[in-house]
């Protein structure tokens, strides 16, 4: 099946380009398919989601590549074809509900604007038809619900009206960054049956961010790890959990609290140091400060993505030519 989305070698900077922020990175999703992207803030991950959403912040540049939508450039599309394509075809879950949502409307004339202005529903129509997805993602009373403002809600019953405009008009193509931020575990585990329910009864693509590595198991069919607007790994789940490739996402898998039915290991294994500064990054591989095996040439120049395994890219010298790091 060909894609439905299509990430060719992004970047995007910041300052007329002297802050790169992305780096050139690619991936694909087919229908049906969730695709995890993960790492530490300031990684990169929602900045390329928002290029995909054509929502680029202010000051943004796109510096290369091209991200095509079922087969079409999306970047080379007029702003009012881009704009009938959002909340249609193409549907986004924002990482804070509170401000995803417009505090001076109600819930109910919120969901019901995206079947007017999408769909072309009437009024008496958006309407039922947003009382019907407020109870699709388990809002109790939406008639009651649809009257209240965002104010009056709790974390996770926001996040499940941004759900539910996100995925009112079944998109082919999902973005859900970081859907589970500020919620608490109950709440979140919740959300992300909800979504993963949804998108499977509509068959769409999702491409699911997140910095919590543990969100992905069992979700996520690929992982791609980044690291200061970088891909350092990509790989089949659940590979990438037993098998870690590169150090950073050895890194990132040791500091993780265990879940309720694992042992206590004591002290978690923090990864030292800090993050770098976007556009500030070190010569060579940019983890290589913070990295517990990295050797000469790792500070001489940046390894590119060598192929180390059936379905797996390791951006790591150790990883030359399929060797495990």
């Amino acid at each position: 099946m060909s894609p439905i989305l299509e990430i060719e070698n992004l970047a995007v900077s910041f300052n007329n380009g002297r802050r790169p922020a992305v780096r050139g990175i690619s991936l694909s999703l087919a229908a049906g398919e969730i695709v995890g992207l993960v790492g530490e803030s300031g990684s990169g991950k929602s900045l390329s989601a928002l290029s995909v959403m054509g929502l680029d912040p202010p000051g943004a540049r796109r510096d290369s590549g091209r991200i095509i939508f079922k087969g079409r450039d999306l970047g080379q599309l007029e702003n009012a074809e881009r704009r009938r394509l959002c909340g249609a075809r193409l549907g986004m879950v924002f990482q804070e509900p509170l401000t995803a949502l417009n505090p001076v409307l109600s819930i109910g004339e919120q969901v019901a604007e995206i079947f007017r202005l999408r769909a072309g529903q009437g009024r008496r129509k958006a309407r039922a038809s947003a009382l019907a997805m407020l109870a699709k993602v388990g809002l109790p009373n939406p008639a009651e619900a649809a009257e209240s403002y965002p104010h009056r809600f709790s974390g996770g019953m926001r996040q499940r009206v941004v759900i539910a405009m996100a995925l009112a008009l079944s998109p082919e193509l999902l973005v859900a960054d970081e859907p589970t931020t500020a919620l608490d575990p109950t709440i979140a585990a919740q959300i992300l049956d909800l979504l993963v329910r949804l998108t499977r009864e509509n068959n769409s693509a999702v491409l699911f961010i997140t910095h919590n590595l543990r969100l992905l198991a069992g979700l996520a069919s690929r992982v791609l790890v980044m690291y200061a607007g970088l891909v350092l790994e990509e790989a089949p789940a659940p590979d990438i959990f037993e098998n870690p490739g590169h150090p950073y996402t050895q890194g990132l898998l040791k500091a993780l609290p265990p879940s309720l039915d694992e042992p206590a290991p004591g002290r978690l294994t923090a990864i030292g140091g800090l993050p770098p500064t976007p556009g500030r990054w070190p010569t060579g591989c940019p983890f290589q400060p913070r990295c517990p095996r990295a050797f000469e040439p790792c500070a001489a120049s940046l390894p590119p993505l060598y192929d180390s395994g059936p379905g797996r890219k390791t951006r790591c010298f150790l990883s030359e030519g399929g060797a495990s790091c």
